[in-house]
């Protein structure tokens, strides 16, 4: 689409909240722009998912399956105890076992998003070498379609605004 000799581009591109809080903009969040949350946690030093992580599991299938959603994005993480380089690769490794366990129950491969953050985003604040059992989880978003979580929070993410109908 062409406008006084410019194409314009049919996207629509947003700076993440971090990028206001940081510039001192404070706000409320309507309750429903507030993404979907799930944890599926973990024991020390696993790459099993127990009961109460397949019950969680299962609450993101359904969530996915019944909201029309485009994405899933799973991030692993760990506690402080070991090498920061393990556990980065353990949080990693949970990541893609959760991602395996959506598929085997439906959602598209090419839906899900996973990254490892090891022991940079703890739920629980503590000191090195500390066990936290809440910080041993991987954490899921369901996202509506065509909405995917900036890499980084400081930077623009982009969606496709819906098709105009030709004007007279």
């Amino acid at each position: 689409m062409e406008s006084g000799g410019f194409a314009m581009r049919r996207s629509v591109t947003f700076v993440g909240l971090a990028a206001f809080a940081a510039a001192g903009v404070a706000f409320a969040e309507a309750p429903e722009a507030q993404p979907s949350g799930f944890v599926v946690p973990f024991g020390f030093a696993r790459e099993t998912i127990n009961a109460d992580g397949i019950d969680e599991v299962t609450a993101i299938v359904r969530r996915f399956l019944s909201s029309g959603a485009g994405a899933v994005s799973l991030t692993g993480h760990t506690d402080t105890v070991g090498d920061p380089r393990v556990n980065q690769a353990l949080s990693e490794r949970r990541a893609a076992l959760v991602r395996r366990e959506l598929i085997v129950r439906g959602v598209p491969s090419g839906a899900i998003e996973t990254a490892g953050a090891g022991e940079t985003q703890l739920a629980v604040a503590t000191g090195d070498g500390v066990r936290s059992a809440a910080n041993r989880r991987v954490e899921a978003a369901v996202l509506m379609p065509g909405v995917r979580p900036a890499a980084d929070p400081l930077q623009p993410f982009s969606f496709p605004l819906p098709p105009q109908s030709p004007r007279d």
